[in-house]
């Protein structure tokens, strides 16, 4: 796989879109995986269950290109259904689309929580990354919680560390998604420093 730069720069959308895609398709088979006995089971991410995590996943997926058109999204309801691994890619197969329409890279997201309070003007170019970025990140998750071992790219990794170093995170580790960092040696592979970046220990 190709490396790409850690944001996506005019004209690199269509690089960005196609490693969000192969993360989608890890995604589906690690969360197709998830058995009915899993949902309970314990999570890294700490107050999530499995089923938890399962519901943000998709939901993270369904949502964030409705953000970025300063649409209402609705984050309280509940994306599994009754196959979680078809919930997911019916999910991405519209988010797909939706970063696919002409200019979706270039537009900001919103400047205000639903609450009132700022947010970082990002545009969606940086916002795609945090879909990349929180798919990879919780089917990790998941594969952890349920003996799985996921199948991604080992390149990815480094192309993703980069991503959110340059994002701003501070209201994603507010809301609990993601930890405080976690020091780890520079000489650490890709994927454990970003699990360390991200509040994981690896």
């Amino acid at each position: 796989m190709e490396e790409h730069s850690g944001v996506a720069a005019k004209g690199d959308g269509m690089s960005v879109l196609i490693l969000l895609e192969k993360v989608y398709e890890e995604a589906e088979r690690v969360i197709a995986n998830v058995s009915p006995d899993d949902m309970q089971k314990p999570t890294p991410c700490d107050d999530w269950a499995v089923r938890d995590l399962l519901n943000h996943t998709i939901s993270a997926v369904a949502l964030l290109p409705t953000v970025v058109r300063n649409e209402t999204a609705d984050w309280s309801q509940d994306f599994l259904g009754s196959d979680p691994a078809a919930s997911f890619r019916a999910a991405a197969t519209v988010n797909l689309a939706a970063w696919r329409i002409p200019g979706a890279l270039d537009t900001p997201g919103p400047e205000k929580e639903e609450d009132g309070s700022p947010l970082p003007v990002v545009p969606g170019a940086k916002l795609v990354y945090m879909n990349l970025v929180d798919t990879f990140v919780h089917t990790t998750d998941l594969a952890k919680a349920t003996g799985q071992t996921p199948d991604f790219d080992p390149n990815l990794a480094k192309t993703l560390l980069a991503a959110v170093q340059a994002i701003p995170f501070d209201s994603a580790r507010a809301s609990g998604a993601f930890g405080t960092k976690v020091e780890i040696s520079e000489e650490a592979p890709p994927v454990d420093r970003l699990l360390a970046f991200l509040g994981r220990r690896p």
